[in-house]
């Protein structure tokens, strides 16, 4: 789930909050991967990922990893919910979609939270703010 702007810290920076984990806020949506794979077969996700408007346009590039030889790119869905796939890296027709598990969706949304000027803590939201 993102993160909700909670007033203004002491330096006047905008502060955002991101609400407690919950596990239906970092799923998967269960047919993304089984739809893009319908619809994109036969092209490579290299192609995919460079354009805005195409399937992973809502999703950040997190990180590109190397496992058995093949390369991915882990990426991290905007939200809601705020999700993680990893895309196989091809030049010609999709490889391997992975989506990531509620827990490291969550662990990689912190990521991102941790590098915020100011950081993004943990907290209920005021919804009155």
């Amino acid at each position: 789930m993102p993160a909700y702007r909670q007033g203004v810290d002491a330096q006047g920076r905008p502060l955002f909050v991101r609400p407690p984990y919950s596990a239906a806020a970092y799923t998967a949506e269960p047919n993304w991967v089984p739809d893009l794979r319908a619809s994109y077969q036969t092209y490579g996700t290299k192609a995919l990922l460079a354009d805005p408007q195409g399937p992973f346009g809502g999703f950040s590039r997190f990180r590109d990893i190397e496992r058995g030889g093949k390369h991915y790119a882990v990426l991290l869905k905007g939200g809601p919910p705020q999700w993680g796939l990893e895309v196989e890296l091809t030049d010609k027709s999709l490889g391997e979609l992975n989506a990531l598990s509620p827990e490291e969706s969550w662990t990689l949304a912190r990521e991102t939270d941790a590098k915020a000027d100011p950081p993004i803590e943990v907290g209920q939201i005021d919804r009155s703010k």
